[in-house]
């Protein structure tokens, strides 16, 4: 993938972290032409407990995401 593209439509599954002081994750899309969309979180879970939404999992996203979601299933 490089600039100039889109990504679209990735799932990330069983995601466990077990820690402290753990630096954020990014989703960053780099403009409005080279975005990421469509993105599925399932089964995330940081010590234990289970990650509803990018704040709760510590995760940076900007103006060039759309459709971030999280899943349990």
């Amino acid at each position: 993938l490089g600039y100039g593209k889109k990504l679209r439509g990735v799932t990330f599954e069983n995601i466990t972290y077990n820690g402290n002081n753990a630096s954020p994750s990014r989703i960053l899309g780099i403009s409005k032409d080279e975005t990421v969309e469509n993105v599925i979180i399932k089964n995330y879970r940081i010590n234990g407990v289970k990650v509803k939404d990018a704040v709760s999992g510590n995760i940076k996203v900007n103006k060039f995401t759309k459709d971030i979601k999280f899943s349990d299933k």
